[in-house]
């Protein structure tokens, strides 16, 4: 896997998000969806997917209730651990239904 960085737009301010680009390789590698919560610099909170095959969305966007939001659910929790010890917390998400489910 790869210790590359990839971005997201965030706001209509230019902020962007990041995260590791390993976790388009295991979406991709795995055919699972990765979900992670991160803040803007403007202070909003971006629930960020990954899917196999499509990459990074934004599938929500709020305050810090997507954190918690996201620490409610039962789904199998990951860290990924970059070659400088740095760390990065995220979740498998077991259905993509889940997701549509959650923010009809």
């Amino acid at each position: 896997m790869s210790d590359g960085v990839r971005t997201l737009r965030a706001c209509n301010e230019g902020h962007v998000l990041r995260y590791p680009e390993a976790l388009d390789d295991r979406a991709n590698v795995e055919e699972v969806d990765l979900a992670f919560c991160s803040y803007c610099p403007c202070r909003t909170v971006y629930l960020v997917v990954i899917s196999p095959g499509e990459g990074a969305r934004v599938a929500a966007v709020g305050g810090p209730q997507l954190f918690e939001w996201l620490e409610e659910q039962d789904w199998p929790r990951s860290t990924y651990v970059g070659h400088d010890g740095s760390m990065f917390l995220y979740r498998m998400v077991p259905s993509p239904l889940d997701l549509i489910l959650a923010f009809e």
